[in-house]
């Protein structure tokens, strides 16, 4: 999980800055790459379902959809207004790299705040 999130990083910043006019440098990077994210994208999105009872679990997911498709509809005019703003092709896979680099503190962030005691849970004596 956390490694295919590193290496995809990584792996995005090779095929900038390390592909040459081979097609097949490319395709393979790009073919590697899809393999890499899909394990990273399973496991962020098991996330939501871990984060919420099952009482509140509708609601969780709606609005993790909701953020989720409201960011999905915004980010390629985020991406494209970057690329037009430095001129450079690479600039949105470059963040998209950093992103992927941003989620590992991220889940660290999450499985800290999940061991945590719920609030609302009852006490035990």
């Amino acid at each position: 999980g956390l490694a295919s999130l590193l290496f995809s990083a990584v792996l995005v910043a090779l095929i900038v800055f390390g592909t040459t006019d081979e097609d097949s440098e490319l395709v393979t990077g790009l073919a590697l790459l899809g393999a890499l994210i899909g394990l990273a994208a399973g496991m962020i999105m098991t996330l939501p379902i871990e984060a919420t009872s099952s009482e509140s679990r509708a609601i969780g997911l709606g609005l993790y959809w909701a953020i989720y498709y409201a960011v999905m509809g915004i980010g390629p005019s985020i991406l494209g207004a970057a690329r037009d703003m430095t001129g450079s092709a690479a600039s949105p896979l470059l963040i998209a790299s950093g992103l992927l680099l941003a989620c590992i503190p991220f889940w660290g962030l999450f499985r800290v705040l999940q061991r945590r005691p719920r609030l609302d849970a009852p006490v035990t004596r």
